[in-house]
């Protein structure tokens, strides 16, 4: 039995948020012949789309690493102290005026910073998507001070690198380059230093009791560099990053491409 995590934006998705026909196949299939399905993505478990969860994984890792939970019910979570949160939140706020703010139930978006979103999204989507759809469970408020539970962050087309964030908060916190659409150092995800998918599928594992020799994962963005390195067996999208095929036991194809389906194809896990 193996335990297989898929990341979501650009692995088991497009960025239009269309799950392929043949990916959905595959994840029942694997399911039937004995295999545990993971979601292990960066958004947190609000975010992710009521089409994706209708699939039927069996546990969900969510928001990086810092949530995990099994059939609806919470098996891990770590959330920022609202001492660092607060800190954190002063250092950057003023240069990233769409800061979300992540939690379990909900992502929060300054009332200020909303057009700027607007801008992103539509930009990006390509399509009808207004950004509470692109984002996923978007709410507006006058400050982001005083969010409780708060998970991580991300902001898009900040005036400083994802590098200079990263000096400017400090070593208590971590900030990747965002894992959707095309490379952007101007464009990051904040999360705490040590809280990764890595961690979020360590905890699901023993849960199951097995050890990550029984785990697989699929991904090809920055974020899924640790779950990549965690895996037993390591699979990248052939849309994926090239540091992600670096990491790949096997490189499927694009995810319009039955790539799922051809990955748990290729290691006989259907």
């Amino acid at each position: 039995m193996k335990v297989i995590f898929f990341d979501i934006d650009g692995t088991l998705s497009n960025f239009e948020g269309v799950v392929p026909e043949s990916a959905i196949q595959g994840i029942k299939r694997t399911q039937k012949a004995g295999n545990i399905t993971a979601l292990c993505s960066g958004r947190s478990e609000s975010q992710i789309d009521a089409d994706i969860l209708a699939i039927g994984f069996d546990a969900i890792v969510s928001a990086a690493g810092a949530h995990v939970s099994v059939n609806g019910q919470t098996i891990y979570e770590s959330v920022i102290p609202p001492d660092k949160y607060e800190s954190c939140l002063s250092l950057i706020q003023k240069d990233m005026p769409d800061l979300c703010v992540q939690t379990n139930e909900a992502v929060y978006v300054r009332e200020d910073g909303y057009d700027k979103l607007v801008e992103f999204t539509a930009g990006f989507a390509q399509d009808d998507r207004d950004p509470d759809e692109v984002v996923g469970n978007l709410k507006r408020l006058p400050t982001l001070s005083g969010v409780a539970n708060v998970q991580k962050m991300f902001y898009h087309r900040a005036p400083i690198t994802v590098e200079e964030v990263n000096r400017r908060i400090g070593d208590y916190f971590m900030v990747t380059e965002l894992s959707f659409g095309k490379p952007d150092p101007y464009c990051g995800e904040i999360t705490v230093r040590g809280v990764e998918k890595s961690t979020g599928m360590d905890e699901l594992m023993r849960y199951y009791g097995l050890s990550r020799e029984d785990s697989v994962a699929f991904g090809d963005g920055p974020n899924d560099v640790d779950m990549m390195e965690y895996a037993r067996i390591a699979v990248a999208m052939g849309n994926g990053r090239d540091e992600i095929k670096a990491l790949a036991d096997f490189v499927t194809a694009d995810v319009d491409d039955d790539g799922i389906y051809k990955g748990l194809e290729h290691f006989g896990l259907l």
